[in-house]
């Protein structure tokens, strides 16, 4: 008999219906300074809207206590850094990029037009300066060998955290209508291992 198991995976969390169809239109209807996307001009991001959407930030906030408990053995105090909303039209994307200065970050999914692009996560990339495929007609994609995934049962009202180190992209969108996201970076407010503590101040 042989057995697979799955060392060291990484935890990405789904939360079903997040906000309300109350919040979700509160949020599309934000008006406020938008900047223009340096790599797509199709895609807009606001300014930080946490204060705005304080009741909803302090709910992700918990959530990110249950990854984070996860991540570092321990329920800690989590706070909600930056939030900001992300209006993508047709022909925008968004690049590969990960997020500094922080542990764990989320998407809240606003308004995702029938048709319109899913996030892709990227496994992370080993510590090597060479990396090898067998990507030929012949090979099959799984979870161990695959370069990236998407969380395909994502809906209007959802959201997903996970650790801020993992890579992520939205393809160009080819539908017309409002791809709307809000996105968020959150830290613990101390990490502790041994006899040093470290304590980060929002």
């Amino acid at each position: 008999m042989i057995e697979t198991y799955t060392l060291f995976p990484t935890p990405l969390k789904l939360i079903k219906n997040f906000i309300t169809n109350e919040e979700r239109e509160k949020i599309i209807k934000l008006n406020g300074k938008n900047y223009e996307n340096k790599k797509s001009s199709k895609l807009q991001h606001s300014s930080d809207l946490k204060t705005i959407l304080e009741p909803l930030k302090e709910r992700a906030e918990s959530y990110c206590t249950s990854l984070g408990e996860d991540l570092f053995g321990q329920e800690l105090k989590w706070k909600i850094t930056s939030m900001w909303r992300n209006e993508l039209t047709r022909y925008g994307y968004q690049v590969v990029h990960n997020h500094c200065n922080s542990f764990i970050s989320g998407i809240i999914y606003v308004n995702l037009p029938k048709g319109s692009p899913k996030t892709k996560f990227y496994r992370p990339e080993p510590q090597s300066h060479f990396i090898f495929h067998n990507l030929n007609p012949n090979s099959k994609t799984n979870m161990f060998n695959s370069e990236w995934s998407e969380i395909g049962e994502v809906q209007d009202l959802d959201m997903v955290i996970f650790p801020s180190y993992i890579k992520h992209s939205v393809d160009r969108m080819e539908v017309d209508g409002e791809r709307i996201t809000l996105a968020f970076n959150s830290i613990p407010l101390k990490l502790h291992s041994g006899p040093y503590s470290i304590e980060f101040k929002v």
